[in-house]
């Protein structure tokens, strides 16, 4: 069970701040009626959106759970969950202070629980990708823009890295396979692995050969 999703957003929260303290209220309250029903269950925290900005419509996801450990959330979720997106840059990317959000950026996640006493807690990203709009596509790109080739790439990659590098990591799921319709506008829409009529993408046909037999 993973209690919500982005908090650290103010669209999450009826264009209000975001608000950690509160998030972790429901946090814990949510973790001890599920395990009250189900002790074998497992929660995940809410996954952050990665973001550097600090204001009232967003909220840098470092400070958000930062304030979360000191609201008391330790111990009130099973696993960390995280979104681990590429964006702009490649999965070997190794700058952790680069003024934007890169693969690299789940690290700083994971030194601040272990700041926060709380090393033996698994993360898993709950979302994790690069976007590959066409060459003919000239709308927004806010999320990063790769080829289609790249896209395959480095989502193989960034499996790679965290198996070779981050025994902390646990589940890492594609965001995402398909849509149900042709493109609405959405610049976030080339994320996909496949058409809405089944049609793969190399990302696809990459991640189908990497799991296969060996």
């Amino acid at each position: 069970y993973q209690i919500w999703n982005e908090p650290n957003l103010a669209i999450e929260w009826g264009q209000q701040p975001p608000d950690p303290a509160a998030y972790t209220r429901l946090l814990t309250l949510a973790y001890a009626r599920i395990k009250q029903a189900d002790p074998d269950a497992i929660v995940l925290s809410a996954a952050m959106a990665p973001t550097i900005e600090e204001s009232d419509r967003a909220l840098n996801e470092l400070l958000f759970i930062q304030q979360m450990y000191d609201a008391g959330a330790r111990g009130a979720f099973d696993v960390l969950a995280v979104q681990a997106y590429g964006l702009r840059s490649r999965p070997d990317d190794l700058r952790l202070t680069s003024g934007d959000v890169n693969f690299s950026r789940t690290l700083v996640v994971r030194e601040l629980m272990v700041k926060n006493g709380d090393a033996a807690r698994p993360i898993w990203a709950t979302e994790m990708g690069w976007n590959a709009p066409p060459a003919d596509y000239t709308g927004p790109i806010p999320y990063g823009a790769v080829s289609e080739q790249l896209q395959a790439q480095y989502t193989v990659r960034a499996f790679e890295r965290a198996r070779e590098e981050w025994p902390w990591m646990g589940v890492m799921a594609v965001w995402f396979f398909k849509l149900p319709e042709p493109w609405e506008g959405q610049p976030w829409y080339f994320f996909r692995m496949v058409s809405p009529d089944f049609r793969p993408y190399p990302v696809y046909d990459a991640l189908k050969a990497y799991a296969g037999p060996r």
